[in-house]
């Protein structure tokens, strides 16, 4: 017990030492007790001292953590451009990154940039960044020709930490020049190896008690919106809602959604949805649902959000203690028809998680539910990873499922259960990882909430992946990928063998161009029948100039065509880019051609009949958006989508949106848009190369969001 009591002395003496103690005060401390630095260069990834030195002392009172930071600059200072919050404004940037419980190796990151838009994440080891989170963090910016001076103000209310002091905390900066694509940290770590990024952060001690204020926002709408075709005016209960968001303390966090809205989320990109083995998967674009769902630790197989279609009450709770980490979720979705026919049921959906972790230790329990009358959906899970040596981890992930549907009239009753288990291994050495994981997969195992595809089958897998360094040399950095798997179903009646491989190559040149290479090769089975299929693809891109930064992609192989069951081959084309223009201006696009090689009149045998089915062989997809920011707090952006794949009597699909955003104060938020949608019912010609076009729907919409 002694020994053990010394050893725990000596720890403490350790962490005191070497930990930064950071002064309180309700002024600025600039001294060389509270001084972060040197930097040094990470990317390329040569400890090199800065030519342009900075300097960052950091300070705190009862509510707010402060960072002042001064770098040296010259002809190559890049401002960047004006921004809406979380994305690129093409400058230099300074990144802050705060660990406020070292042992969960989860991270705040708070950007700042000279044209003054906010940009903050959270960063998880496993995870990685979630931009989808935002805080209440502000910071000042000001530079002449030699000097940008900033000062971040974060409170403590949006952070997660231990109730009493003394609070041991990590801190990192890092400061990215965009003219020559260098970052400086400190302290250093490999810029990729998101271990070091947590475990070589810098230890600072806060004595003082802090305030995570308990913190109330309620959040109503307002939406008024026209139907441009119909010429009829809304307004009903569904047009009002209520978000409500509560900090009970440092460590939770509860929010509540009362008729939530998306009206000024943009409509989903146009996509190849005209050959797909299984529903089309759109990513979740509701702030409610992206926001701390990485809290949960499932991912889209397990809880799929986009199955929540129209939810009429929401409720989030999220929390930590220590090394513990929890969360709940649960929506009442909306009852849709059309023309009396039930599109969407108001099913129930919770999910719920329990997580354990340390740097070498991870337990996450999760259970979730789909519910309805006479109908329920549940699963409970678990799963465990232990760095058991350094770079070397193991773990294991269960799920056991039940589903029953009462049976009514023609429709049998279905009560079924099933099991889903696995078990991996990774390392990480130097710049390799390399992993291997099992999987077994059920025939009964159901996932209504979630988006589940394959089942009763198992698979062995492989991955094996190598990243160099960055360096300061023609060939910049480089990136190569094995993967291969195995899997054979578990239906004696379906004894089918799958056999999947894909190869990368990244290579990364200067001056700012990169090539990729991908060769694949798949084993699959359709409906009783197999296939074997292949694909190859080279992708060049650049990114030289501000305004104009594309890559194209080359495609040919072989797939399947899962309307006729058969192999065919494929080539596809695409192009896609960005850019900025000044300070305001910001445009991107993404062009696709694809060409089958099945003819456009097919004939399907059947014992009794003949079918014809009818497929377009030659079709393009393209996306185009366009964005120009007022200022930061102002912007109006404009996007369109167009298919030109023909069905029946319909040549095209065409949608197009325009959405005026407008913070007016500071989390008020005005927001004009129109949406349409429209398809081509005759087809371009010479004479007449627009053709003529039908309006699916078209709408106006005003929508007045504030928070009290």
């Amino acid at each position: 017990m002694r020994r053990l009591s010394l050893t725990c002395l000596f720890i403490l003496c350790c962490w005191l030492l070497t930990a930064m103690e950071v002064p309180f005060s309700t002024v600025p401390i600039l001294t060389e007790a509270n001084q972060i630095g040197p930097f040094v260069r990470i990317d390329p990834d040569d400890k090199k001292p800065e030519t342009l030195p900075t300097k960052a002392w950091i300070w705190y009172d009862e509510e707010n953590i402060y960072v002042k930071v001064q770098c040296t600059i010259d002809s190559s200072f890049v401002k960047g451009a004006f921004r809406q919050r979380d994305s690129d404004s093409g400058g230099d940037y300074l990144f802050l990154h705060l660990i406020t419980n070292p042992r969960t190796q989860y991270a705040y990151i708070y950007d700042a940039t000279p044209s003054g838009a906010l940009s903050d994440c959270v960063k998880d080891i496993k995870q990685g960044s979630n931009y989808n989170w935002n805080s209440s963090y502000s910071y000042t910016t000001e530079d002449n020709d030699t000097l940008w001076t900033v000062i971040f103000t974060v409170p403590f209310k949006d952070m997660r930490f231990p109730k009493n002091p003394p609070y041991k905390w990590k801190i990192r900066l890092t400061r990215f020049h965009k003219n020559s694509l260098e970052y400086y940290s400190y302290p250093y770590y490999k810029d990729g190896n998101d271990k070091e990024f947590f475990d070589k952060a810098m230890e600072i001690t806060l004595t003082h008690k802090i305030s995570g204020k308990k913190d109330w926002k309620f959040r109503p709408y307002f939406v008024r919106s026209y139907d441009l075709v119909n010429k009829s005016t809304t307004f009903d209960p569904d047009n009002t809602g209520l978000d409500i968001s509560f900090n009970p303390g440092t460590r939770t966090k509860l929010k509540i959604a009362v008729n939530p809205d998306f009206t000024d989320v943009p409509p989903d990109d146009a996509t190849n949805i005209y050959n797909s083995k299984y529903p089309i998967f759109y990513n979740e674009n509701r702030f409610f649902f992206i926001e701390d769902i990485d809290a949960f630790g499932t991912d889209e197989t397990m809880f799929y959000t986009r199955n929540i279609v129209q939810p009429q009450l929401a409720v989030k709770f999220t929390g930590n203690h220590k090394a513990w980490n929890y969360g709940y979720l649960c929506a009442k979705d909306k009852n849709i028809s059309e023309d009396g026919m039930l599109i969407n049921p108001d099913d129930f959906f919770q999910l719920g998680s329990v997580i354990y972790k340390t740097e070498k230790y991870k337990f996450l329990f999760s259970g979730a539910s789909r519910m309805n009358n006479g109908y329920y959906n549940h699963f409970g899970s678990g799963s465990w990873n232990w760095e058991f040596v350094k770079n070397f981890t193991v773990g294991s992930s269960h799920l056991y499922s039940t589903k029953y549907v009462e049976g009514s009239g023609s429709n049998e009753e279905i009560d079924q259960q099933g099991l889903f288990n696995a078990i991996w291994f990774q390392m990480t050495p130097g710049n390799w990882n390399i992993s291997a994981e099992y999987e077994n997969v059920q025939k009964d195992l159901a996932l209504d909430m979630g988006y589940l595809n394959e089942t009763g089958l198992e698979q062995y897998s492989t991955n094996i992946s190598w990243n160099m360094r960055p360096r300061e040399k023609y060939l910049r950095t480089a990136s190569f990928s094995l993967y291969g798997d195995y899997a054979n179903k578990l239906e004696p009646d379906k004894p089918f063998k799958y056999l999947d491989s894909n190869v990368y190559l990244l290579l990364n040149f200067l001056p700012k161009y990169s090539l990729v290479f991908q060769v694949s090769r798949d084993r699959e089975e359709y409906l009783g029948k197999e296939h074997d299929t292949w694909n190859a693809v080279f992708s060049p891109s650049l990114s030289r100039w501000p305004a104009f930064n594309p890559t194209v992609s080359f495609n040919v192989g072989k797939t399947v065509i899962y309307s006729l069951n058969e192999t065919k081959d494929i080539v596809s084309f695409r192009t896609n880019g960005w850019g900025r223009v000044g300070r305001r201006i910001i445009w991107n696009y993404v062009f696709y051609h694809y060409q089958y090689g099945y003819d456009e009149t097919n004939y399907i045998y059947t014992p009794t009949d003949t079918l014809i089915l009818k497929l377009d062989n030659s079709f393009q997809i393209a996306n185009a958006g366009l964005t120009y920011n007022f200022s930061n707090k102002m912007s109006l952006g404009n996007g369109i989508g167009i298919t030109t794949y023909k069905t029946g009597l319909t040549y095209s699909n065409v949608s197009f949106y325009s959405n005026f955003r407008y913070e007016f104060k500071l989390d008020w938020f005005l927001y004009l848009g129109y949406k349409t949608k429209q398809w081509q019912d005759e087809p371009s010609v010479l004479n007449d190369p627009a053709g003529h076009f039908k309006i699916n729907s078209a709408s106006a919409y005003l929508k007045l969001s504030f928070v009290l």
